[in-house]
């Protein structure tokens, strides 16, 4: 079915979204009033992908605010009956499909957040693109969409499938071809994708895998138990951090027994980053902690989740200094250093200085193996 000049030019608008993102919201703005819809989105039609690529047009702002709001008890309303639509190849699918109008009257989302947000009535266009389900709905206030309306959504969606294609393909090799610049610089590094598995790995990350630390069913694997857990943390708070825009988490250490260890760092994906399709969620940087710049303090305060300052201190009593000393060399009093052993002992677990002695003795052994 032929689309109108004004979608025809929406649609081109979308195409310069793919390398200027920030275009997107008024891409997609253009493309809803083409159809006389008030509001739009491309989104995966699974729920569990949705922390990446999930764009939408302006007049989808209220409606999130809604949902956002209403979050405690609100749950997918569209999914589960559009569903059945999407795995047997429908190419657009309307409300009136889903709902019946006494549902709806009914309904707690389309009274309280729908209809306050001028979303009641639904249409959406449903495309494959790499892999996935993608549905693009749209939104507008109490007139049904006509069905030679929802017949143009689902020519849109085919259109917007090859946008979602070129998109992730793109991000892709620019992600790639980051960790491939970081192997000249000698840097391991692996790329990490939204599920959290290992999209590829540059040379010198390869170099480092061995039987104690490597790829297992596609993702990272340590064979010490308490590094596996402090790996499959760390990969939480990546993804966590990207879903919410804080801050990435700190390093992780990687004990081996017969190796040295390992201190993963993450970074985020420059390139691929701003692009919402694929969501890489990050570039992890490895490195063996023998290298000259991990100091005793660093890898201290890593290891055992010390302050500078406690990890400066245990390192110092380690060495044999007392606490009196180490108070003078560092340029607090007494009671500092007092107070920071007690937190020492507080987050280690250990009693006494001769423990702590042994402690730190043993990992300057076992980590340069």
């Amino acid at each position: 079915m032929a689309l109108s000049p004004h979608t025809e030019r929406a649609i081109e608008l979308c195409y310069d979204a793919i390398v200027m993102p920030g275009r997107w919201m008024a891409a997609l703005d253009s493309v809803a009033h083409s159809l006389g819809a008030h509001a739009c989105l491309i989104l995966p039609h699974e729920v569990s992908d949705r922390q990446f690529g999930v764009v939408g047009s302006t007049g989808i702002l209220k409606l999130d605010e809604l949902c956002e709001r209403n979050r405690d008890w609100l749950t997918p309303v569209y999914e589960p009956r559009g569903d059945p639509f999407v795995r047997q190849g429908y190419p657009a699918v309307t409300q009136s499909q889903l709902f019946s109008d006494e549902e709806i009257r009914n309904s707690p989302y389309h009274q309280e957040i729908a209809k306050p947000a001028d979303c009641d009535q639904w249409a959406s266009g449903i495309f494959s693109a790499e892999g996935r389900y993608w549905c693009m709905p749209f939104f507008r206030g109490t007139d049904p969409f006509a069905p030679e309306t929802v017949e143009l959504m689902a020519e849109v969606g085919r259109r917007v499938a090859r946008i979602v294609s070129i998109s992730e393909k793109i991000s892709r090799n620019s992600a790639e071809t980051e960790i491939r610049t970081l192997a000249r610089t000698g840097c391991a590094a692996i790329l990490i994708d939204r599920h959290g598995r290992v999209r590829s790995a540059n040379r010198p990350a390869e170099d480092l895998f061995c039987n104690e630390f490597g790829i297992r069913h596609g993702k990272l694997w340590t064979a010490a138990s308490a590094s596996l857990a402090r790996l499959d943390r760390f990969m939480t708070e990546i993804e966590h951090s990207k879903s919410t825009g804080g801050p990435l988490p700190a390093p992780v250490i990687i004990a081996r027994d017969g190796s040295p260890w390992l201190l993963i760092e993450t970074m985020p994906v420059t390139s691929a980053s701003i692009e919402i399709f694929d969501g890489c969620l990050a570039i992890l940087v490895v490195s063996d902690v023998t290298q000259p710049h991990f100091t005793d303090v660093a890898l201290l305060g890593l290891i055992f989740g010390l302050t500078a300052a406690e990890a400066r201190l245990a390192s110092a009593l380690s060495k044999g200094q007392d606490l009196d000393g180490a108070a003078a060399a560092f340029g607090v009093s007494p009671q500092t250093v007092r107070s920071q052993l007690r937190a020492i002992f507080a987050k280690t677990g250990w009693r006494r200085q001769a423990e702590l002695v042994a402690r730190v003795a043993h990992v300057r052994s076992t980590s340069r193996h």
